[in-house]
């Protein structure tokens, strides 16, 4: 009976400092985004804020649930440790005071180091959905993103402590203060403002991380992976190309800066739907709000529809471009969602909508002649083919190549639509691949290409495979700093066809 208060009493221990930082998560985001919003809102990262209510009580919610779970594993180790397998030591003239900061630093950066490597594992395509969308259901991250974890995540990413602390003599006081500095970085960089001060980026301080580095993250996915210093980041080549112009961007900042409210959904009526292929529509809404005028070609917005007396939500690339006057989805069959669409909804129906949102995106500039090179598979042609039309109009000096990789020609999406396009603009190339006649888009392609135009800028919209493959071509091309950019967002726990959840 003894042995059972005891273990009650240590879970219960265990479970309060879940609660704890729980705690500490409340009082970070009352300090900055209730009491002092309009103080720091210069320093807010992301200019339209998505977190609401409800992100906020999911957050709380998993943060209790995964805790449930954790606390025994946390209970496990902590009673490892102290059954007398641990090198931990209190007296510090064992091994001298030298050795206390090196193991100190030591730890810093093998912490770093198993972050980084275990993240980019679990933002594998086989492992993602299953785990780490948890965490990445958070866009607009809060402080209380920063333990809103799957328990497995919790778990993996402390796992290195145990045989550290089993074969290396270190000190307890320092085994604290790297456990009290871990959890201050990880609310750093969760916290979705920006504290490090503007001098920072004239010193080696800037190869620490800050809280812009791992809001990119949130944002954009398949980058940004440390959580500590940029080291790894830098030396594989993981690091978003526009890390620094973001930070120093946030800097400049006029103080009177707007925040946009985009926690809501706002009801669009649907004034047009129209058949594009076999199992492809694309629903109009013609009569907009302003606020949805302002937005970037390749973008997405979140929808939501009430079926069957819930609320169903999801994401979708807009295929509609700035200039046209009107917003419009092109949504392919798949899932309760779309299968509503094809078969209830109707002109006059309302659908929720969010702001359009997203950083794949272009911004075309009149004075300048580029060459892009825009690849597609699929129902991935909506945001490649929102950008295509932007350029064209707004872009006259630059080139497009677009690689649009389909079964057949009776499943291209906006074949006659492209047709067009050609024809009335000779700075347009359509390239079509036709896996019904055995042709695909394959690394001769792309190699070849990007050879002959070394300087050509790549976007990429499509299956995971694909946008994977271009990738891997285009590093195997051999050509130095070339970025392949790509759509990659969370739709809940779904990875579907076009990265994580454009369908």
């Amino acid at each position: 009976m003894e042995q059972i208060q005891q273990f009650l009493i240590n879970y219960s221990q265990a479970f309060a400092s879940s609660l704890f930082i729980l705690a500490v998560a409340l009082i970070t985001w009352l300090i900055f985004s209730v009491l002092f919003k309009n103080k720091t809102k210069t320093r807010r990262i992301q200019l339209i804020r998505r977190a609401g209510k409800r992100q906020i009580w999911q957050e709380v919610s998993i943060i209790i649930r995964s805790s449930i779970v954790g606390s025994f594993i946390g209970l496990f180790t902590s009673v490892l440790l102290t059954s007398g397998v641990s090198q931990i030591y209190t007296d510090i003239n064992q091994y001298g005071i030298l050795y206390a900061i090196f193991t100190f630093i030591v730890l810093l950066f093998v912490g770093d180091t198993w972050f980084y490597w275990v993240h980019r594992v679990l933002h594998h395509p086989r492992i993602y959905k299953y785990i780490h969308a948890v965490h990445h259901k958070s866009v607009d991250v809060t402080p209380f993103t920063s333990n809103s974890f799957h328990w497995i995540e919790s778990s993996l990413l402390t796992l290195y402590v145990t045989p550290v602390l089993m074969f290396v003599p270190i000190w307890q006081p320092i085994i604290i203060l790297n456990l009290f500095i871990g959890t201050l970085n990880n609310l750093k960089s969760h916290l979705g403002y920006e504290i490090f001060p503007k001098w920072f980026t004239k010193t080696p301080l800037k190869y620490l991380i800050n809280s812009v580095h791992h809001n990119l993250h949130h944002t954009q996915y398949n980058g940004n992976y440390g959580l500590t210093f940029r080291f790894w980041d830098l030396v594989c080549g993981t690091e978003f190309d526009n890390q620094d112009s973001k930070t120093m961007e946030m800097y400049q900042r006029a103080v009177d800066i707007e925040i946009i409210d985009n926690t809501k959904y706002r009801p669009l009526k649907v004034t047009k739907i129209v058949q594009e292929t076999k199992d492809t529509k694309s629903v109009y809404f013609d009569e907009l709000p302003k606020e949805f005028k302002n937005y970037f070609a390749g973008q997405h917005v979140n929808v939501k529809l009430k079926i069957d007396g819930g609320n169903v939500e999801r994401i979708f690339s807009l295929s509609s471009s700035p200039e046209d006057k009107f917003l419009c989805l092109t949504m392919k069959l798949n899932g309760v969602f779309t299968h509503h669409v094809f078969n209830q909804l109707k002109v006059g129906d309302k659908m929720g909508v969010k702001l359009p949102v997203g950083e794949f995106k272009v911004k075309p500039d009149p004075n300048k002649a580029r060459h892009y090179l825009m690849v597609a598979g699929g129902s991935g042609i909506t945001a490649i083919y929102s950008m295509i039309k932007s350029l064209l109009h707004n872009e006259p000096k630059s080139k497009i190549t677009l690689f649009y990789a389909n079964k057949s020609r009776d499943t291209k999406i906006f074949a006659s639509e492209l047709d067009s396009l050609q024809a009335n603009f000779n700075n347009l190339k359509v390239v079509d691949f036709f896996s019904s006649k055995g042709k695909r888009i394959t690394q001769t392609d792309i190699k070849e290409f990007v050879k002959r135009n070394p300087l050509v800028e790549i976007y990429v919209c499509g299956p995971e495979g694909m946008k994977e493959a271009v990738k891997k071509y285009i590093k195997q091309s051999k050509i130095r700093n070339k970025k392949v950019q790509s759509e990659a967002y969370v739709e809940g726990y779904v990875k579907t066809a076009l990265g994580f959840g454009i369908i």
